[in-house]
């Protein structure tokens, strides 16, 4: 079974970075496609979903005739996470 969960990504459109708190815990990825994940979370219909297992982050997009907006699916890539000394930062 898949784990899906609602997010706020924090999206560096310049470095293509994307960081997300899900469950407590920071990840890091970079997105192939920065230009067009920029586009679609400047224009959510709705709290972006990431799941865990496919490293995909789903963001909801309007469209004419559809209320929930269409569904555009990201493929991240993991980046390692290393938190600085004596405080929550993450560097990369």
């Amino acid at each position: 079974m898949t784990h899906s969960v609602s997010v706020l990504p924090i999206f560096d459109s310049m470095l293509g970075t994307v960081c997300l708190n899900v469950d407590g815990q920071w990840e890091r990825f970079i997105a192939p496609h920065p230009k067009d994940l920029d586009h679609a979370l400047a224009n959510t219909a709705g709290r972006p979903v990431w799941d865990h297992e496919s490293c995909a982050l789903t963001v909801r997009v309007p469209r004419a005739g559809r209320s929930d907006g269409e569904a555009q699916v990201f493929f991240l890539e993991r980046l390692p996470v290393r938190e600085h000394r004596g405080s929550a930062m993450m560097v990369g």
